[in-house]
């Protein structure tokens, strides 16, 4: 009898081990930003390796902060300033236009004013599709009005 009990909770040690290394992984590989869509040599190079200004957040204007956006094209990630923090992330992008971003880490100073900072880094996570010219980058979730507008630095 003791042994049987000692067997059964071998097995189920045995069990929860494998779930939880199977969670872990799952929960890993859903925090990653999707790559690069097979026709990734259509992504428009005016959206990569530039500094972008937050000027607008939420359709109002955002005057004096620190806050800008920079996607590198070659490592997929993207870095910045929140406006008092700096962060960094991955980001992926899929034909169409669309963009997602992963989860961001950032330093975690505090601030004066943290408004302007949690609002762009909700933005960033809910962000599905940007429009790119030579002068701005917008960041759109479906068929919303922007959710947030940058210009290039000049």
């Amino acid at each position: 009898m003791k042994k049987n009990i000692i067997i059964m909770l071998c097995a189920i040690s045995m069990l929860m081990g494998f779930a939880a290394c199977k969670s872990k992984k799952n929960e890993e590989a859903g925090n990653q930003a999707p790559v690069y869509a097979e026709n990734s040599e259509k992504v428009n190079p005016l959206l990569v390796g530039k500094r972008w200004k937050l000027v607008e957040l939420n359709g109002k204007p955002v005057e004096s902060t620190e806050a800008f956006l920079l996607l590198d094209g070659d490592k997929n990630t993207v870095s910045g300033n929140l406006g008092c923090n700096t962060f960094t992330g991955t980001y992926g992008l899929k034909i169409g236009n669309q963009i997602k971003f992963s989860p961001l880490a950032a330093t975690l100073k505090m601030c004066l004013n943290m408004e302007i900072e949690n609002e762009l880094k909700k933005v960033l996570e809910i962000a599905d599709s940007y429009n790119v010219s030579e002068e701005s980058l917008i960041l759109n979730r479906a068929r919303m009005a922007p959710l947030a507008k940058f210009e290039l630095y000049k």
